[in-house]
């Protein structure tokens, strides 16, 4: 008798405790990975790969442009933090860093001259943004900021405003 007792004691605890667990969600909470494109002085230009699983963030861009006559690079990272979330919009702070590298081999009737051009410049800039959540999985980025700039041949500074926008697909 007492083993019939515990028998249905044991079934009834397993049927209260597979009640009392959790229900699978039916729309897991989407992936923090995001592809897309960014235009920017201190963010780089160019695709675009977007980590944000929190209020920190990063994005890197890069665009290698190559021929047999010029190279031009753009290189970007971007770190971000999110202030506020709202229904559409999030509001966010941005600290972006962007080299810019073009060069040039002069050709002239199919011989190369000596005359090589190659420029560098590094921009490091901060501001805020405004992210439009257009649907689940698409978003539009507006962001402002000041951007200290400089050529990598030169010493001098130069302090601007800046502008940088971009567009994005949630994975």
């Amino acid at each position: 008798m007492k083993t019939i007792c515990l028998t249905y004691l044991l079934l009834f605890y397993t049927c209260l405790s597979s009640y009392a667990q959790q229900e699978k969600i039916k729309n897991p909470e989407l992936s923090h990975h995001y592809l897309g494109g960014m235009a920017g002085f201190s963010t780089g230009y160019g695709p675009t790969y977007r980590f944000w699983p929190g209020k920190f963030g990063g994005q890197i861009t890069f665009t290698p442009v190559s021929s047999p006559i010029h190279l031009q690079l753009s290189i970007g990272l971007t770190m971000l933090y999110r202030l506020k979330s709202y229904n559409h919009i999030n509001l966010f702070l941005y600290q972006g860093n962007h080299l810019y590298y073009n060069a040039w081999v002069w050709e002239i009737w199919h011989r190369k001259l000596d005359v090589n051009y190659a420029e560098g410049r590094q921009f490091h800039g901060i501001g805020g943004g405004l992210e439009w959540v257009i649907s689940k999985r698409l978003s539009f980025n507006l962001m402002a900021g000041y951007s200290l700039s400089k050529y990598i041949d030169d010493n001098e500074w130069l302090l601007n405003l800046t502008g940088e926008t971009g567009i994005f697909i949630r994975l």
